[in-house]
C-alpha cells in the first residue's frame, strides 16, 4: 500500500511540474518583446543600451551608474523627474537589461572602458556630470581616475566604499552556491516556468513602477543573458574592489555624497548589529565626503538603500540634490 501511495504521489507530481512547463512554454509562445526605451551602442565587439532624455539646455549632461547587478529601469523616478530640466543618461552594464554580454570579466577595468566607449559612441558632451548608486561608488572612482578631464562633479548616493568588504564581508563566491543559483535560474527560464513564476520579479518592482516600466523588468527576467550578466558581477565585485584607487584627491571637484538614513534590519548572521553597521557605514560615507575640498554631505532618513530610488518620493528629492551639484558646476 505505502509504495502504492509514493508511486501515486510521484506520478502526480512530475504531472504538475510537466504541466507547469506546457504552460510556461505556451505563454513564452505569446510573449511580445519590449523594445528598449534608449538606443544600443557598439562597444566594441557587443552593444550596450544608453537611455538619455531631456536637453542640455546649457548645463552638463547627467551619466548615471547603477547600482550592483541593477537595470536602468529601476532609475525611472530619477530619469523621468530629471529630464523636464536636465539630459540624464542611464545605462545597463554588458549583459543587463537589453544590453549585449560582453565576453569579459565584470570588473572595473571593463565596465570604466565600456562606459567611455559607450559616451564617446552615443557623442555625449564631456565634460558631464557622473553620478552613482550603491556600487557605482568604486566604478566611478575608477572612471575619475583615469578619465578626470571629462568629470565636472560626481554625486555618490549610499555609494559603496572599497573598504567596506573586509569588515561586512564580500557576497558569496562561486564555490559558496553562486553557480547553483545561476544554473537553477537557467534551467527555470529555459523550461517556462518563469513565466508562470520568477523569483527575480518582488514585489517591490510591481508596487514601485507603473505598468510599462513593470513591462520592461518582466522582459529583460526571462532572459538567461541577463541571469548571467547578475551572477558574473557579483563575482567581479571583490576583484572590483581592490583596483579602486583608494589615494585620490580631487581638490575643488564638486562632490555630492547621500546616505540613507533609515534604519536597515539585518538578518541573524550578518556580522554586524544594525547599531554597528550604521556607525561603520556612516565613517565610510564620511570618507567619500574628504574626496573634495567642496563636498556636500546629505542623509535621507525617509530612504533606505534601495527605495532611495523606487520610491517616487525619494527618488523626486535625489532629482532636486542633483540639480543642485549640477549648479555648482556652472561659471558666472
Amino acid at each position: 500500500m505505502l509504495m502504492k501511495y509514493i508511486t501515486k504521489t510521484l506520478l502526480l507530481l512530475c504531472l504538475v511540474v510537466l504541466g507547469l512547463i506546457f504552460i510556461g512554454l505556451g505563454l513564452r509562445a505569446f510573449t511580445i518583446d519590449v523594445q528598449p526605451p534608449g538606443k544600443l551602442y557598439d562597444v566594441g565587439g557587443h552593444k550596450l543600451h544608453l537611455d538619455c532624455r531631456g536637453k542640455k539646455n546649457g548645463q552638463p549632461t547627467i551619466v548615471f551608474e547603477s547600482g550592483a547587478t541593477t537595470p536602468s529601469p529601476v532609475y525611472h523616478h530619477l530619469a523621468e523627474n530629471l529630464s523636464k530640466t536636465h539630459k540624464i543618461c542611464l545605462y545597463d552594464r554588458a549583459g543587463l537589461a537589453w544590453s549585449e554580454a560582453s565576453g569579459v570579466p565584470s570588473e572595473t577595468p571593463a565596465i570604466t572602458g565600456q562606459l567611455h566607449a559607450l559616451l564617446n559612441a552615443a557623442n555625449i558632451e564631456k565634460p558631464f556630470v557622473l553620478a552613482g548608486h550603491s556600487i557605482a561608488g568604486l566604478y566611478m572612482k575608477s572612471y575619475i581616475k583615469k578619465y578626470p578631464e571629462e568629470v565636472a562633479a560626481v554625486g555618490f548616493f549610499d555609494a559603496s566604499h572599497p573598504d567596506q568588504f573586509d569588515k561586512i564581508g564580500l557576497p558569496l563566491g562561486p564555490d559558496e552556491g553562486l553557480s547553483f543559483e545561476q544554473h537553477a535560474l537557467r534551467l527555470l527560464i529555459k523550461l517556462g516556468v518563469t513565466q508562470i513564476y520568477n523569483p527575480q520579479m518582488g514585489a517591490i518592482i510591481k508596487e514601485n513602477f507603473p505598468a510599462d516600466v513593470v513591462a520592461q523588468f518582466e522582459h529583460f527576467h526571462q532572459s538567461s543573458t541577463q541571469v548571467d550578466a547578475v551572477f558574473n558581477e557579483m563575482k567581479g565585485i571583490a576583484a572590483s574592489s581592490n583596483e579602486t584607487p583608494r589615494d585620490i584627491n580631487y581638490r575643488s571637484l564638486p562632490v555630492l555624497v547621500v546616505t540613507a538614513g533609515e534604519e536597515v534590519n539585518f538578518p541573524p548572521s550578518f556580522p554586524l548589529s544594525s547599531e554597528e553597521f550604521k556607525e561603520y557605514w556612516s565613517e565610510l560615507q564620511t570618507d567619500l565626503v574628504a574626496l573634495s575640498d567642496q563636498s556636500t554631505h546629505i542623509v535621507m532618513d525617509s530612504a533606505n538603500h534601495l527605495s532611495m530610488f523606487t520610491a517616487k518620493s525619494n527618488a523626486d528629492e535625489v532629482a532636486d540634490y542633483l540639480r543642485d551639484l549640477v549648479r555648482l558646476t556652472q561659471v558666472d
